[in-house]
């Protein structure tokens, strides 16, 4: 691949995009953020209910439909702690790409302040922790 000058690259707009991108990234993950925690609170309480009934004749059904509701949550929040990693690796590679088009080495110093500020991109933050307090809840 033949190399552009670097007069000729527009490197306030590419950092404005860049920055775009970093905000966009971190508002999705505070949204998720917050649900994943609701939904970790709400299925809490589903369980401890289902523990207070113990002794009492309970319906499987309310049991299954915790399980499933618990399964499908650890579905989803892998779906977004995958989410999460990609965007990390998309940082990266565009980065890398920016380098070698421009003969600079933004590179390192740019994924370095990337895992200062969005450290959620790599290992999930709350989203991870809740993945992990979510393979702990047992029915």
């Amino acid at each position: 691949m033949q190399k552009i000058d670097p007069a000729r690259i527009n490197h306030e707009e590419f950092y404005r995009r860049y920055d775009v991108s970093k905000k966009g990234i971190k508002m999705f993950y505070l949204s998720k953020r917050q649900w994943a925690l609701d939904q970790m609170t709400e299925l809490m309480q589903r369980v401890d209910d289902l523990r207070l009934e113990v002794g009492e004749p309970t319906e499987m059904s309310s049991e299954l439909e915790v399980r499933r509701a618990i399964e499908s949550f650890g579905s989803e929040l892998d779906l977004l702690l995958g989410f999460l990693e990609l965007n990390h690796t998309g940082f990266s590679k565009i980065l890398k790409k920016f380098d070698k088009r421009t003969g600079l080495a933004t590179r390192d110093a740019k994924l370095k302040e990337l895992r200062l500020s969005h450290s959620f991109l790599s290992g999930g933050g709350d989203i991870g922790m809740a993945k992990e307090q979510l393979e702990g809840l047992a029915v």
